[in-house]
């Protein structure tokens, strides 16, 4: 009886100005648009992210008018949906239907989401206590907003996410509240706090060097937006608008920027040498390629697997690359196929090949994965090695030619073997 009279108090709790009654349509609402992004878009990273803060959207709206009891209840009657449904969605996909294995593979996997919520939940919960001001509330709703937008573009890419995390954060600097140097700076310390704890200090914990941009601009981006809102309340409006402009700017470029920084560090793992330069390769004719082929000649050689969704995105740049060299007989332009298996069904790339509208060289190693990450120290895929007309190693590393990256493009490295004849 005591549950069936907290469920009704549930149901009939005054909401925060959307609706006047039923306010556990708005956490329904929210597994409901869970659930179509979960089957429909299948991003689970993405989806994971967003439940955490619509769940915490949840709690901020109704913890002020709910006991704790009540939420915990609340948490799980609106939660429950998404996980049933949600498994029986996987369940019939993947597996034909529920069993026991389907539970034990599926499961793991939504401890992840329950995490997410709870955290979400827990959070918005915890910003709504009697303890914070109008104020404190206001702007922890926009911290944790910021932060979940800034996560959000990470499933776009690093140099998206650094973009849109300078001007998201640039923009939460200029919701910053009259006031002295202290408001200002308890302002500036709450609106780094959410990207801080949960972000920064994880990859500075594990090390992901390669995020630091991303882990810096925050603390930048707010500074500089505090200080054009307060350039703009001293009646410097000019100033403040040119100074947010050519900032802006700044980080659109550092797009760019970003790019150029992961290719440098991320070719500090490269090995700039191959054990090995042994090639067996053969097209969809029959015809076949060794190592002897390409002597005296530059030679772009991009491996790529079957499995590989990245490499075939990558193919359109290789046929740039192709076309920029293709009246050039002493520069040879190939992407080779590497056999995961003895057994894998080579017919799939061999028609695609065929269907494809690229020009340059489409070839499949007779030999396996293992023998040519060996033989040219591949550590991932695609992997490209352009060897020089003399036989040095050029590149052996990740393919880049977005012309706007200068960190081993692929198209100035070959251009600078060619020019040293």
């Amino acid at each position: 009886m005591q549950i069936k009279k907290d469920i009704l108090k549930i149901i009939n709790t005054p909401g925060f100005g959307l609706w006047p009654r039923y306010t556990v349509v708005f956490p329904l609402f929210i597994n409901i648009f869970l659930l179509l992004i979960f089957i429909f878009l299948k991003d689970y990273e993405f989806t994971f992210l967003l439940s955490g803060y619509l769940f915490f959207l949840a709690a901020f709206s109704l913890s002020g008018v709910l006991r704790i009891w009540n939420n915990i209840l609340l948490f799980f009657l609106c939660s429950t949906p998404f996980f049933i449904i949600g498994f029986l969605y996987q369940s019939y996909t993947y597996f034909g239907g529920i069993s026991w294995h389907s539970f034990v593979s599926i499961y793991p996997g939504f401890l992840y989401f329950t995490y997410a919520m709870l955290a979400g939940y827990s959070f918005g919960i915890l910003s709504t206590l009697k303890c914070c001001n109008t104020r404190v509330k206001g702007t922890m709703f926009i911290s944790v907003t910021a932060y979940t937008l800034s996560i959000l573009f990470a499933s776009l890419s690093w140099p998206v996410q650094f973009v849109a995390t300078g001007i998201i954060y640039f923009l939460t600097g200029l919701f910053s509240p009259k006031g002295g140097l202290k408001i200002k700076f308890v302002y500036y310390l709450l609106i780094i706090s959410t990207h801080f704890l949960f972000y920064d200090l994880l990859a500075l914990i594990i090390g992901n060097i390669w995020v630091s941009p991303i882990v810096i601009i925050p603390f930048i981006s707010t500074g500089i937006g505090i200080w054009c809102i307060g350039l703009v309340r001293r009646k410097s409006l000019l100033i403040a608008i040119i100074a947010g402009l050519i900032y802006v700017s700044t980080i659109i470029l550092g797009y760019w920027g970003m790019y150029n920084y992961l290719e440098y560090i991320f070719g500090l793992e490269k090995k700039p040498y191959i054990n090995e330069l042994k090639l067996d390769l053969y097209d969809s004719s029959g015809n076949s390629i060794t190592e002897k082929d390409i002597k005296g000649k530059t030679a772009v050689l991009y491996f790529h697997t079957k499995s590989c969704a990245v490499c075939y995105k990558k193919l359109p740049d290789l046929e740039s690359l192709y076309q920029d060299f293709i009246d050039d007989t002493n520069v040879l332009v190939i992407a080779v196929n590497i056999r995961l298996s003895l057994i894998e069904d080579t017919s799939y790339i061999m028609n695609h090949y065929r269907k494809s509208q690229y020009s340059f060289p489409q070839y499949i190693s007779r030999g396996l994965s293992s023998d040519y990450e060996y033989r040219f120290n591949i550590n991932g895929y695609p992997h490209l090695t352009i060897i020089g007309k003399n036989g040095d190693v050029i590149h052996n590393g990740r393919f880049n030619y977005d012309p706007a990256i200068f960190v081993d493009n692929a198209y100035k490295l070959v251009l600078s073997d060619i020019v040293n004849e």
